[in-house]
């Protein structure tokens, strides 16, 4: 799922984890590829579309399918939470390269944050596009979709096959959150989410729990939302 800017971001931690300046440069020219490929696909994408700039999707990744989700359909869409790796891939990758080239590293780090701004705009469009949902106690709380073009829930909007990982703890829209900051995780939107997370799908009954509050254990990006939020209690259940 996290694609090119999830693979340049691994390797730019590697760098930033170990020091070790012999093994980035060795790898700098295929990381710096890797990081014009990303902004090449985010500024050819549509490029002759009239008023672009007012697109829903305007700045992110060009669609694609995720995973196996495919599976003999068309499911490519602008998942936000894989614009979220890009964003980070790009950033982490521009941390790195300013103890080697400091102009260079600031011209990926300018990309990424306008990656970041973009990848926000297109959130909070989603939030003020999509009916609020009801939690347990009769209030109702804003929802942020998994991707643009969507008012609500993907297992509600592909009813020929449900998706629940992609709305929930797993991927979802966490990661644009998480990694690829484009909301702050105590934005008042992101609590609002994490209510409906934890009133009707975490804490639900019903058989299939591995998709409600297990997850598969490397998707599940609630926990270091948590763990960003400082919320302890919740970080340490969840782990």
């Amino acid at each position: 799922h996290p694609g090119t800017g999830g693979l340049l971001g691994a390797m730019a931690e590697h760098y930033l984890l170990t020091g070790d300046r012999e093994w980035f440069q060795k790898h700098a020219d295929r990381m710096r590829k890797a990081a014009d490929w990303i902004i090449r696909q985010r500024s050819l994408y549509l490029q002759e579309a009239p008023n672009r700039k007012d697109l829903w999707c305007a700045g992110l990744m060009p669609p694609f399918a995720l995973s196996d989700i495919q599976w003999g359909k068309s499911h490519r869409r602008w998942w936000y939470h894989v614009d979220g790796w890009y964003c980070e891939g790009l950033r982490r990758f521009a941390e790195a390269l300013r103890e080697f080239d400091p102009a260079a590293a600031k011209k990926y780090l300018d990309e990424a944050e306008l990656h970041r701004r973009q990848l926000g705009a297109a959130m909070e469009r989603s939030i003020a596009l999509t009916p609020v949902r009801p939690v347990s106690n009769g209030t109702y709380r804003s929802w942020i979709p998994t991707l643009c073009y969507t008012r609500g829930l993907m297992n509600e909007a592909d009813q020929d096959r449900t998706w629940p990982q992609f709305d929930i703890v797993s991927a979802g829209v966490l990661p644009a959150i998480v990694y690829g900051r484009a909301l702050d995780p105590q934005d008042p939107r992101v609590s609002a989410h994490l209510d409906i997370l934890e009133d009707t799908v975490i804490s639900g009954s019903g058989p299939d729990f591995y998709w409600r509050g297990a997850a598969q254990i490397g998707y599940n990006y609630i926990i270091p939302l948590y763990f960003q939020r400082d919320e302890v209690e919740n970080f340490l259940r969840s782990f």
